[in-house]
């Protein structure tokens, strides 16, 4: 009986070992990645990203894009470019010296229009 209860006693510090290494290897995945660079090694200097187009407003004569999250009317200033131009699917900046460059919504749009009559009135 002494003999088979030391068996048992170790078999379960056996598999309670086995159960703390391979606890130890799950990896958490809301845990940020580690570094993988190098020690003293600096990043690459990144460029910065031209502006970012999300969104379009365009009703009638009032047209508004929201660039770098800000919302911009033409004729304002985009970090060194000037707002030329609103379409309804893009905006067309203008940079002193350079060609015009044009923003794009990631999808197409097709403009519709509306009506609007007493029934569908608040």
């Amino acid at each position: 009986m002494s003999n088979l209860l030391r068996l048992i006693v170790v078999l379960l510090a056996a598999c309670n070992s086995m159960l703390a290494a391979s606890a130890n290897d799950i990896v958490d995945p809301m845990r940020p990645p580690t570094a993988t660079r190098a020690v003293g090694v600096k990043p690459a200097a990144q460029k910065p990203a031209g502006p970012r187009l999300s969104a379009v407003l365009f009703s009638g004569e009032r047209r508004v894009a929201v660039i770098d999250g800000r919302a911009v009317q033409e004729g304002d200033r985009v970090r060194d470019a000037v707002v030329v131009e609103i379409f309804v699917d893009g905006v067309r900046l203008a940079r002193a010296g350079q060609a015009a460059q044009t923003l794009r919504l990631i999808k197409s749009v097709t403009p519709i229009k509306v009506r609007v009559t007493a029934e569908n009135e608040p």
